[in-house]
This record gives structure tokens, C-alpha cells and sequence, in this order.
């Protein structure tokens, strides 16, 4: 039973994590005057984030990581790859944050992006890497339980 709660949570955490970066990235697409809008970055990870938004909403109903975690072989290179999944998404949504703060390009941060512009701006690839095998330890930690 708890463990069950705590998938939920994450899941939950999952999918709130995924529709916030989605509405970041798809504001700094529509910005006009954003010299960073036209970068091929932010339209490849808007399709990472919605393809791990509907993988993740499948799984809430469809238990296709587990399935997939208790194949030989297969289940250690999924995690390895969903891991890779989650740093990627991280690392594009950290290098978007940090070009924008260096080159000073205040024009690509509106209310709405604020928040998560603040938070990812400061990260490094080694705070990236930390989370992406963090989340991913305690994912499928709590999806064995």
C-alpha cells in the first residue's frame, strides 16, 4: 500500500516536472523577439518532455516499467536509458537557462517562465547528473516496492 502511495507521488511529481518544463520551453518558442526561440534544443526538448509526459501517464495505468525492469538484459539498459532520458531534459533545460542569463537575453523570460528560468539557471552538469541518477535510483526503487 505504501509503496503504491509513493509511485503515485512520484508519478505525479513525474508529470507536474514535464507540463511545467513543457510550458517553459513552448513560451520561449513563441517569444518573437527571443534570439533562442529558433533553436533546434528547444523544439527537441519539447518532444522529450511530451514523449516522457506520455510515457509516464501510461505507466500510472499500464505497468510498462515493470514489465520492462524484470526483463534480463533489458531492464538494466532501461533504467540506464531512462536515467540518460531525464539528464537530457535536464541539461537542455539548464544550457536554455544559462544562455539566456549570459547573454543577458531578458526578452525570453516572461511571468509565466520566471520560476523555472530562476531555478535551472544556476545549475551545473554535475547538479544535473546528481539528479537525473537520483531520480532515477529512487523511480525504480520505489516502483520494486
Amino acid at each position: 500500500m505504501l509503496g503504491e502511495n509513493f509511485k503515485l507521488i512520484i508519478n505525479i511529481c513525474l508529470v507536474l516536472f514535464c507540463c511545467v518544463s513543457t510550458i517553459y520551453l513552448s513560451e520561449i518558442k513563441k517569444i518573437k523577439n527571443c534570439p533562442i526561440s529558433k533553436w533546434q534544443q528547444v523544439s527537441n526538448g519539447i518532444a522529450l518532455i511530451n514523449l516522457l509526459f506520455i510515457v509516464t501517464l501510461v505507466n500510472c495505468f499500464v505497468p510498462i516499467h515493470n514489465f520492462l525492469y524484470h526483463l534480463p538484459l533489458i531492464g538494466s539498459w532501461y533504467i540506464f536509458f531512462f536515467g540518460i532520458w531525464i539528464f537530457i531534459i535536464l541539461y537542455i533545460i539548464t544550457s536554455l537557462s544559462n544562455q539566456i542569463r549570459e547573454n543577458d537575453y531578458t526578452e525570453c523570460i516572461t511571468e509565466k517562465t520566471k520560476v523555472l528560468y530562476n531555478t535551472f539557471k544556476t545549475n551545473t552538469l554535475v547538479t544535473n547528473v546528481f539528479c537525473s541518477i537520483l531520480f532515477t535510483i529512487m523511480y525504480f526503487y520505489i516502483l520494486q516496492s
